[in-house]
């Protein structure tokens, strides 16, 4: 077991380096010790990971309840708080009383360190705090890391476009999965959470704020004009359209004068950012480059490749991820599976067994 110094370390470490947990820790390292006593009598599987995740489970749904509408709409994921129960390898009796934990935990809850940072990083208005909730969401995740497609074709077509420098390539494909990864009913993580706060006390202003995040394609764009000593640069794009842009770093004159730019483009509050590294090219080779051409072979492979990749629900069913991430299975009108019984089924057959345990 962490003791509570080794536990701040580890829970800060999960968190973005500019989230000041200290509000909170005390509370959730509480939440930690009981899950941990669970565990040791129940787990066939003692792991401090897991019971971090469930912490942070806790965390989410006292807060943000940023997953429970992926929880709900993608089956692959189903319940997060059951997937770690599995991970752990928890007997009923332990399901149960992690079960009854978490639910008395969310209500116990104090003010959400978590929900403040978001709030103080959305209104202040700059993009690179936005970003860092993106990214945050993005790469920190569990529950969304389990929604991406096979990455490995992404990862393969952004280090070839940077020339074989995996951390920009790393940097690149991370930023494009913090604006621009979208879930099979067209939103993105920045839109989904902009609903979250929407029904929040005190939360209007910050989804307000981030209704106004559209992402561009990665795509291709000519430099036409320095401005701001280099940090922002008038652009065009493939179809004409001309726009100021801001880059995170001051850009040479002679890359102005003789090369475009691949890069992903992010408006917020009314300004265009660039998102993340770009790659530099010979202007002369502007036209040649297509980003359907680049995006059109990834698609495919990653659709053909969750033909092959299967889950199994809580009640048994085989299916392939291709059927979850593309949008195949039917709901009813709460948004239940027609052909599963609900979450609230799932939670009376576990009453049933462990009625059937005890005779």
């Amino acid at each position: 077991m962490y003791t509570e110094k080794e536990f701040k370390t580890r829970w800060q470490e999960l968190h973005h380096p500019t989230m000041n947990v200290d509000g909170d820790v005390a509370f959730y390292y509480g939440v930690y010790r009981q899950f941990h006593d669970i565990a040791k009598e129940s787990a066939n599987n003692m792991n401090e990971d897991c019971l971090l995740q469930l912490v942070m489970f806790v965390e989410d749904a006292a807060s943000v309840s940023f997953d429970s509408f992926y929880e709900m709409r993608y089956r692959s994921v189903g319940k997060m708080a059951f997937y770690w129960y599995d991970k752990l390898g928890v007997d009923l009796k332990g399901t149960n009383l992690l079960y009854n934990t978490i639910t008395k935990a969310v209500a116990d809850a104090p003010e959400s360190s978590l929900e403040q940072w978001i709030k103080e990083c959305v209104l202040s208005g700059e993009f690179q705090r936005l970003k860092d909730v993106s990214m945050f969401y993005a790469v920190q995740d569990k529950t969304i890391g389990m929604l991406y497609p096979n990455l490995k074709y992404r990862k393969a077509a952004f280090l070839e476009l940077a020339d074989g420098d995996k951390e920009k390539a790393k940097e690149m494909l991370e930023s494009y999965l913090a604006f621009n990864w979208r879930d099979k009913d067209g939103g993105t993580l920045l839109s989904r959470l902009a609903e979250c706060f929407d029904i929040m006390k005190d939360g209007k202003e910050v989804a307000a704020n981030l209704r106004t995040v559209h992402p561009l394609p990665l795509d291709s764009y000519l430099p036409l004009e320095m401005k701001d000593n280099g940090r922002t640069v008038t652009i065009m794009k493939k179809d004409n359209t001309v726009l100021d842009v801001i880059f995170p770093t001051i850009v040479s004159k002679k890359k102005v004068d003789e090369m475009f730019f691949v890069g992903q483009l992010v408006s917020y509050l009314g300004k265009t950012y660039v998102s993340g590294p770009v790659v530099w090219l010979d202007a002369s080779e502007f036209d040649l480059w297509d980003s359907g051409i680049f995006w059109d072979s990834i698609y495919e492979d990653e659709e053909e490749s969750s033909r092959h990749e299967y889950f199994t629900t809580a009640y048994g069913k085989k299916y392939t991820r291709h059927q979850d991430l593309y949008g195949e299975f039917e709901t009813d009108g709460n948004g239940f599976y027609t052909d599963e019984p609900n979450i609230f089924d799932f939670l009376d057959w576990l009453t049933q067994e462990k009625s059937h345990s005890k005779q």
